[in-house]
């Protein structure tokens, strides 16, 4: 594995700093049953934390005032 990218962005919102990073890495193999289930998986958690950052969005605009 060898990461190809790195960024940190500027927040206004807060003092925390998000970053990203890219990696590229070589699979030899793929389980494509097991591959599935991850996704759906995944699928399932990124729903859940979806609505959680809508709704944190949702209320720092409301106490802000901007909606």
């Amino acid at each position: 594995m060898t990461q190809t990218g790195y960024r940190r962005y500027e927040a206004n919102v807060s003092d925390h700093r998000p970053i990203s990073a890219s990696f590229f890495l070589t699979i030899k193999t793929i389980d494509k049953e097991e591959r599935e289930k991850r996704k759906q998986e995944m699928k399932k958690m990124w729903i859940g934390v979806e609505e959680r950052l809508l709704e944190f969005s949702w209320q720092f605009y409301v106490s802000q005032m901007l909606l």
